[in-house]
């Protein structure tokens, strides 16, 4: 059973960071002749073109989640060009179709990780994030927002990303990144209060 999101202003503010993309990328990535799982089998037996395929599909999304998760395009880059050699090796023929997003996820995510240890860019979360707080509504918000989240800590920002803007439960956050639901839920009250901070908000 999935559990219960409180509701909470600053989650629905980062939502808003995904409504103009994500749909647009899933409509990118919406099958159109073989199904994902299909794709996916096909990949784990080695077909190139079942992965270039997949590739098509879903490398607007890869992309999009690695540079929310690691702040930056150049390392985002990086970590998905290993996530898709990741993918072609390790490809999973049982994945059901309507589970490929979330297993391409979960590589994806992964791999952002192990590129930030790599980096030595995960830190302990105590620092502040950079103010960077400017009054105005609409765009302006979101951009101030967008500038926000990306200013947090690494482990911070992975949690928003995967909790308030993908729509995971902590327990599915703490499964990914190797940590207790409870310690989810602390990272994303420490970065909402970053947030607040840096929105200029109490």
């Amino acid at each position: 059973m999935r559990e219960r999101k409180a509701r909470c202003p600053l989650r629905s503010r980062a939502q808003s960071l995904s409504e103009q993309e994500v749909p647009e990328l899933n409509r990118q990535a919406a099958p159109q002749g073989p199904s994902d799982g299909d794709l996916l089998a096909r990949t784990a037996a080695g077909d190139r073109l079942a992965f270039r395929l997949l590739h098509q599909r879903y490398e607007a999304y890869a992309f999009w989640l690695a540079r929310r998760v690691l702040g930056s395009p150049a390392d985002a880059e990086d970590a998905v060009q290993e996530a898709w050699v990741k993918v072609f090796s390790r490809a999973n023929a049982d994945v059901p179709s309507e589970r490929v997003r979330a297993w391409l996820r979960t590589v994806v995510v992964r791999c952002c990780l192990d590129h930030q240890r790599r980096l030595s860019r995960v830190p302990d979360g105590d620092e502040p994030a950079t103010d960077l707080a400017e009054s105005g509504h609409g765009p302006g918000l979101r951009l101030d927002l967008e500038r926000a989240v990306a200013a947090l800590s690494g482990d911070l920002r992975t949690v928003v990303v995967l909790h308030d803007i993908e729509g995971l439960a902590h327990g599915e956050v703490a499964g990914l990144l190797h940590i207790t639901a409870e310690a989810s839920r602390s990272r994303l009250s420490r970065a909402r209060r970053q947030l607040r901070r840096s929105l200029g908000r109490s």
